[in-house]
């Protein structure tokens, strides 16, 4: 073989070998987050809210940043994805499913006491402000990067067929609750609670173990429990509480100016989601009514009823968050009050949302 010869294959080699190693160099750069969801993949939250605000991400980072998604609880199911953000098996719980470890986060749950809101958007606005306001609530998040604020749509009461109107009409019927707050609420009411994995509700439901479940709209259909439930008393009257989570030393690993970029979106994330929440659960409220379904809708006056049975949920609260040497009455009042200025002064849509969702 002549030298030319050789000198060309070597040539060829190296090229290869540089362009490899440039390949691996490129792929190195990529920062991957791995997020663990419990959510189906056929949610509507998917499509118009968790993925675009993955894509701005992305966009902004200028490519750095890819998403690998573990949706519908294939890699931490919701009762596990506080430790799996905690721990590092995930990179991120979108969300984290707070409502199944509400018992470590007392003060957190101040926002969702009952009937504090009235809608999901104004939820995820009292979470946000709350969270900025009080120190005694960011400390609960201790070992986690909290990266968006929202919760559940505020969740109805769905039965199986029992018509509702007032609560003596749930004297002694089986409830899924739903959280510890739920749990208080439906017994006040004087439901009995049954608790049962959030995958074993169809069958619960189904076979007659559960009279009905304290449970959101768009949740309902995506879980599919508009199949074995009929009737629907639209309360409103609390959520789940599903902060967005990253573990902190994956946080502590990520450039500052992608650390940036999360933080940008944080304020305005859960408002999307809420804004989701309200589409799709009218259109299911809907849907429901024109099948047949008894939607019921109390007055203000029958409201305020259901509301004052379950006001020991608010006195109990400040006990248990006084006795861990929290000032309960102080943090109470200020939430209080944030709640009316988020009712009064809704906050505007960002820009990143798309057109879809400016008013």
């Amino acid at each position: 073989m002549s030298m030319k010869k050789v000198f060309a294959i070597v040539g060829c080699l190296g090229l290869i070998f540089a362009c490899g190693m440039f390949t691996n160099a490129v792929a190195a750069d990529v920062i991957e987050i791995k997020v663990a969801s419990w959510y189906p993949p056929q949610h509507p939250m998917f499509k118009e809210a968790y993925e675009p605000y993955a894509k701005v991400i992305e966009e902004r980072t200028k490519g750095k940043v890819k998403f690998k998604w573990f949706p519908g609880g294939t890699l931490a199911k919701a009762a596990q994805t506080y430790d799996a953000a905690k721990t590092g098996l995930a990179d991120m719980a979108m969300p984290m499913a707070l409502w199944t470890v509400e018992s470590q986060f007392p003060v957190s749950t101040v926002v969702i006491l009952p009937f504090m809101t009235d809608n999901a958007v104004q939820v995820a606005d009292l979470y946000y402000r709350a969270f900025q306001a009080i120190p005694e609530i960011r400390k609960e998040y201790g070992g986690l990067k909290v990266l968006g604020f929202h919760t559940t749509e505020l969740v109805n009461l769905d039965m199986k067929d029992a018509q509702v109107k007032t609560y003596e009409d749930l004297a002694g019927k089986k409830v899924w609750p739903g959280s510890a707050i739920g749990v208080k609420c439906v017994k006040l009411w004087g439901a009995v609670p049954r608790l049962t994995k959030i995958e074993d509700l169809y069958m619960s439901l189904q076979r007659g173990a559960l009279s009905g479940c304290a449970f959101p709209w768009v949740a309902l259909k995506a879980f599919r429990l508009t199949e074995v439930t009929a009737s629907h008393t639209v309360l409103n009257f609390t959520a789940g509480q599903n902060p967005i989570v990253m573990n902190l030393d994956k946080w502590k690993s990520l450039p500052p100016d992608v650390q940036k970029v999360f933080e940008e979106l944080a304020p305005s994330i859960g408002l999307l989601v809420g804004k989701v929440f309200a589409k799709y659960g009218s259109r299911i409220e809907g849907a429901l009514k024109k099948r047949g379904d008894f939607i019921y809708h109390p007055t203000p006056e029958e409201k305020a009823q259901w509301k004052e049975k379950v006001m020991p949920v608010y006195q109990g609260w400040v006990k248990q968050v006084t006795a861990k040497g929290v000032d309960g009455e102080a943090i109470l009042k200020k939430v209080l009050a944030l709640a009316e200025d988020v009712k009064k002064n809704p906050p505007k849509p960002a820009a990143w949302w798309g057109k879809n969702w400016q008013e």
